[in-house]
């Protein structure tokens, strides 16, 4: 699958979504080695989408990059793919290779529980709310907010993988 940016997009996210496995599951995303070309714009977000299709409702659990090297991870709040309401966790200006950046979501049937890792071996968790916070997600996926138009990015290498 190709996640393409709309030429109009400054605001919004794009994501490729899939049918949310049967809880309880685990969803890992693991990128790195990547370019960013700004646009005009001075960060960037990549990560992990769980979505409401009824409500459009979504959580954007992401690793920020910015043209400041003031990289971060967040759970971010959208009432729909366009509207932003509220960062819930944010890890601060962290240290984070761009080489390797690891997210899991691991949903147990009784919390959404966030992890991120810099080796994919040694995990910190970064948030935990109960299962139905927000929303029941029934879609997950990966978003891409690039902030800018023109503003993209180029992945030596993005995997994603679930079990559920």
């Amino acid at each position: 699958d190709r996640c393409v940016i709309p030429a109009a997009c400054k605001t919004s996210i794009s994501s490729l979504l899939k049918t949310a496995p049967t809880k309880p599951y685990s969803c890992t995303i693991n990128f790195g080695d990547y370019t960013v070309y700004y646009g005009g714009g001075t960060w960037f977000k990549v990560g992990m989408v769980i979505r409401n299709s009824t409500s459009g409702k979504l959580l954007h659990f992401a690793f920020q990059a910015s043209s400041y090297e003031n990289n971060r991870i967040a759970v971010t709040k959208y009432s729909d793919s366009n509207t932003y309401v509220d960062i819930i966790s944010d890890s601060g200006a962290a240290y984070i290779n761009k080489e390797n950046v690891w997210l899991r979501l691991v949903n147990n049937n009784t919390n959404r529980i966030y992890y991120f890792s810099i080796d994919g071996i040694n995990w910190s968790q970064l948030y935990s709310e109960a299962n139905n916070t927000y929303f029941e997600e029934n879609q997950i996926g990966i978003g891409i907010l690039p902030w800018a138009v023109n503003t993209y990015t180029k992945f030596r290498h993005f995997k994603f993988d679930y079990t559920g």
